[in-house]
């Protein structure tokens, strides 16, 4: 077994095989390491990386256990393909968070361990999946690690599980910035630009209330 220097996320980077847009069924694709350094994986699929395939990320973490250890808390898996090639697919998402296991108490979200699945047996947490390179630097990244604590979780009243809607949390799932929202009379607001479940990428820090939730900060720090 190969080690990685100890951390609690790894980068697996996601090729294609030349010519090949055909999605084979696993026992045919399994897919193939390519390059290894500390914490950054290079590996080959013949799978399509432009289709929805919900069974890629199976594959590529069974292939990811049998050479290191299950350390990690958080795989990140990177399609090596440009944005306009993601435009043209099918993939269906800017990036998803795919939550596997969580066995602690007293955070608000219920225990479950799917850890079979992606073959760990006891550290992973999450899957994240980008389908295209270039959103590593733009954006959901952050956006999707916040779903390690919140995805179908009721924190607040809200019109998109998972996501701020309409509250005044301006985060990295959404939510108005309070300090632009404006009475107009009439039960009429204005509250600038917003989203109901993300905002402006990567360029947004997190907000409080999602680094409570995380664990990174205490209630004190909430300022409410």
């Amino acid at each position: 077994m190969r080690h990685l220097i100890r951390t609690s996320i790894v980068v697996l980077v996601l090729t294609q095989l030349s010519g090949c847009l055909t999605i084979l069924k696993t026992s045919q694709a399994e897919a193939k390491i390519t390059h290894h350094l500390d914490n950054l994986v290079v590996m080959e699929t013949s799978r399509s990386l432009t289709k929805y395939d919900k069974m890629l990320n199976f594959e590529i973490c069974k292939t990811f256990y049998k050479n290191y250890r299950d350390v990690f808390d958080v795989l990140l898996i990177i399609s090596n393909v440009p944005r306009d090639k993601f435009e043209d697919g099918e993939v269906g998402y800017y990036g998803k968070m795919s939550l596997v296991r969580n066995d602690e108490l007293g955070t608000g979200v219920g225990i479950f361990d799917y850890g079979d699945w992606y073959y760990s047996e006891e550290a992973l947490r999450g899957v994240m999946h980008l389908p295209s390179r270039n959103f590593l630097g733009s954006g959901p990244t952050l956006h999707e690690f916040m779903h390690l604590w919140v995805l179908d979780r009721q924190v607040i009243p809200t019109v998109i599980e998972g996501h701020w809607g309409f509250g005044c949390v301006h985060g990295q799932l959404g939510g108005i910035d309070l300090k632009n929202l404006v009475e107009l009379g009439e039960d009429r607001f204005a509250a600038g630009l917003f989203g109901l479940n993300a905002n402006f990428g990567n360029s947004l820090p997190y907000a409080p209330l999602e680094l409570n939730l995380a664990g990174w900060i205490t209630e004190g720090y909430l300022g409410c």
